[in-house]
């Protein structure tokens, strides 16, 4: 998990035209390893603007920009020679809908008020705007999903307004819609000719989310639990709540009754994964039945993401609450999650 998560919070959110993403196609995957397409595509594209990803599959990838105009100048190069290979440009445009839902950040009031009287408070404020969901009461700020028309430029409109007597800061963090990223999924298969596994492996070494930081803390080793602990259902369901769930926000929050967290490793103890914060974890899921994996980030790219977000399943999202750098836990999830 990255310790550094709260900076670059308060920065000037970008226009939507300067966000953009291509697909990609024309390379033979059987006759160039992947990686060394998406070498190709990075230094082919590279003057086109700022290239925050690319993701090649056997046969399309996908290419990220940040800047403008930087999608027009990747369809100039569509049919020119990448290595020996001609390299078909398609646009992939984001959502019609990307600028009506974001994720903002209130500051200045009064922190003496209940969380409930805050939320209020927030959710009036913001009703001529759009609707306000999965609202986190932090220390000294709050952190909120408002989805409405426009409302990546309007929200600024707040900024500087006064709600009981005191003046707030409101930034947009992001817009839910746009991606900087491209989503990978690693799946495990068994060889073939082998049978697929039937049994559970020690929950020491499997079945948990693993934060680790981008920082050189996270190269230490971890400190092993003196005593490991294993949550009930209900009181995972009464911790998990009472650290998550708004009663505003209730309605939309998904009803974690099953969810049981098992803490194998508590990390540092020091960086922990709070509502905003960015998190990059492994992890792997195992059917409960049978233990058999049928996804797995272990061996590929670790998963990040931004906690209490909705980016992931409901399971991850909340079972994560409160880890440490460093941390290992065994999440029993329930379908719903």
């Amino acid at each position: 998990m990255d310790g550094s998560a709260d900076e670059g919070l308060h920065k000037i959110l970008r226009k939507v035209s300067d966000y953009g993403r291509v697909t990609v196609s024309g390379y033979n995957f059987r006759q160039t390893p992947l990686a060394d397409v998406e070498r190709a595509l990075r230094e082919h594209f590279t003057s086109c603007g700022e290239i925050t990803d690319v993701c090649v599959h056997m046969r399309i990838g996908y290419i990220y920009f940040m800047g403008e105009g930087a999608v027009d100048k990747a369809m100039q190069l569509n049919g020119s020679d990448v290595g020996g290979w001609n390299v078909s440009v398609k646009p992939f445009p984001f959502p019609e809908h990307a600028n009506d839902s974001v994720v903002v950040r209130v500051e200045g009031y009064d922190t003496s008020l209940s969380k409930i009287d805050i939320q209020s408070a927030l959710s009036n404020l913001f009703s001529s705007y759009g609707e306000m969901y999965s609202v986190f009461i932090l220390e000294g700020y709050a952190q909120a999903n408002v989805d409405g028309k426009d409302i990546a430029d309007k929200a600024l409109e707040l900024n500087g307004s006064v709600m009981r007597g005191r003046k707030l800061s409101v930034e947009v963090l992001c817009r839910t819609s746009i991606q900087t990223t491209h989503m990978r999924r690693r799946y495990i298969r068994p060889l073939p000719g082998l049978p697929p596994c039937t049994t559970v492996p020690d929950s020491s070494t499997s079945d948990a989310a693993i934060p680790q930081s981008r920082s050189e803390s996270s190269k230490t080793p971890d400190k092993p639990v003196e005593k490991k602990r294993r949550f009930s259902k209900e009181e995972a369901t009464a911790t998990l709540k009472s650290k998550t769930i708004p009663t505003l926000v209730e309605k939309q929050t998904p009803d974690l009754a099953g969810l049981v967290v098992y803490d194998i490793c508590m990390g540092d103890g020091k960086t922990k994964a709070d509502p905003g914060k960015w998190v990059t974890v492994h992890y792997t899921a195992r059917l409960h039945k049978n233990g058999r994996i049928y996804y797995s980030t272990c061996g590929g790219h670790p998963h990040e993401f931004r906690v209490g977000l909705g980016n992931v399943f409901p399971g991850l999202d909340y079972g994560i609450l409160g880890m440490c750098v460093g941390g290992k836990r065994k999440l029993t999830i329930p379908p719903a999650l």
